[in-house]
């Protein structure tokens, strides 16, 4: 892990999801809550305010994000959200100081792991990924970590294997906390 990684709890963080052209996409607030073997864990608000080109949301629930040490970042919403768990495919992430905190930036793959609070778990937007492979000239080693990360993910999700199991709680039990 690089040593632009945050060390205390409430550090700013700001997670720069990109688009492999570069283009900038989410842009989320969140602050640093602690690291375990998992990755680096990060906690965001009820009522923050977050965005990507053109569309604004305030969050409805308080969430804990996973940026993980492999090829994806997760969020765990709490009550008042549909969605339980959202899991981008990503490239690895990058650590940087910023003026406020810090940034972790990385390239959104397009498919995404669902698990709704029924427990329907669900890939979304392999269209998506399909397209922008034709579209931005993703080079074959990089379609190939994320089919394969969205395989481990999607399983890993739907048994409710660590650390998508009772780790986001410890985490958000830390968040809420932190008020």
């Amino acid at each position: 892990m690089p040593d632009e990684t945050p060390t205390v709890p409430g550090t700013p963080v700001l997670v720069n999801f990109r688009k492999w052209d570069g283009r900038e996409h989410w842009q989320e607030p969140t602050t640093y809550l602690g690291t375990d073997e998992h990755g680096v864990w990060l906690g965001m608000r009820r009522g923050t305010t977050f965005h990507r080109p053109g569309y604004e949301v305030v969050s409805q629930a308080d969430s804990v994000k996973l940026a993980s040490h492999g090829g994806w970042f997760a969020t765990f919403n709490g009550p008042g959200h549909q969605i339980q768990t959202y899991v981008d495919i990503t490239t690895i992430g990058d650590w940087s100081r910023s003026a406020d905190g810090f940034v972790f930036t990385l390239v959104d793959l397009d498919l995404d792991i669902v698990r709704e609070h029924d427990g329907r778990v669900f890939i979304d937007d392999e269209d998506e990924f399909a397209d922008h492979q034709k579209l931005f000239g993703y080079p074959d080693d990089v379609i190939q970590a994320a089919e394969r990360d969205c395989a481990y993910v999607f399983d890993a999700v739907g048994a409710r294997a660590e650390p998508f199991s009772g780790r986001p709680d410890d985490w958000m039990t830390q968040l809420l906390a932190d008020v």
